[in-house]
């Protein structure tokens, strides 16, 4: 199902669902190119709804492309994003497709039923993700990408073991990695979260890669309890 949504002084937003997820794909204004992203669903149907700015909906999507290029939400100009600051309620009714719309979010809401409907069952197929399942998963990749050691340190467990030692042997390892991208000139890094056929669903690895330098670091992270995470380095 691809759908569009607006149309209006050169810009497009248009939305693809299948059975492989959902994207977003907007044009961007003075021939700059296109932005496509991987929108959290709930975060899509309230922004359908009118409820959240696009800019929102953007700031939490896991992947984010310019170009074909990926980007980490702080490395992205929103002045070139055409209405990032709006909802689309705010458009006028001229420049959106409300029957394109309408059919829309009620393909998302059936999507979301299906979805809750499962997870209440204890039958959820579908992969977890760092957003949307695992609050403590969100917050450890967010303290990662921000090299931030110290906040890391709050979210792990003392008493835990991180890439077969220590915590504090650990966030020694990632502080050190830390230094050898900044040396590289980079302030943060991006994260992308690498689809692994032959893993569990509740593990997961991650792509980190410098802002500037380009450079990448890849850890598994593996979801033991709703608060309990083992992290390994992950090697390509």
């Amino acid at each position: 199902m691809r759908v569009e949504l607006i149309n209006c002084e050169g810009a497009v937003l248009k939305c693809t669902v299948n059975r492989f997820g959902i994207s977003l794909l907007a044009f961007l204004l003075d021939g700059k190119g296109y932005i496509k992203f991987t929108p959290r669903l709930g975060d899509l149907y309230k922004y359908l709804l009118g409820l959240l700015t696009l800019e929102s909906v953007l700031e939490a999507a896991e992947e984010i492309k310019i170009n074909n290029v990926i980007y980490d939400f702080k490395e992205i100009d929103l002045s070139n994003i055409y209405s990032v600051d709006k909802k689309i309620t705010d458009h006028s009714e001229q420049d959106l497709d409300i029957s394109n719309m309408a059919k829309l979010i009620a393909k998302v809401e059936s999507i979301l039923y299906e979805k809750n409907s499962s997870d209440k069952l204890g039958m959820s197929t579908s992969r977890m993700t760092h957003y949307s399942t695992s609050p403590i998963l969100r917050s450890i990749i967010k303290s990662i990408r921000e090299m931030d050691t110290v906040k890391l340190a709050s979210l792990l467990d003392e008493d835990g073991e991180y890439m077969g030692t220590t915590m504090y042997m650990f966030l020694a390892v990632l502080r050190d990695k830390f230094r050898d991208f900044k040396n590289n000139g980079d302030t943060s890094l991006s994260a992308q979260k690498i689809k692994q056929e032959n893993h569990t669903l509740s593990s997961f690895v991650f792509r980190f890669k410098g802002n500037k330098s380009a450079i990448e670091y890849h850890l598994e992270f593996q979801l033991i309890k709703e608060d309990t995470i083992k992290i390994k380095e992950y090697k390509i």
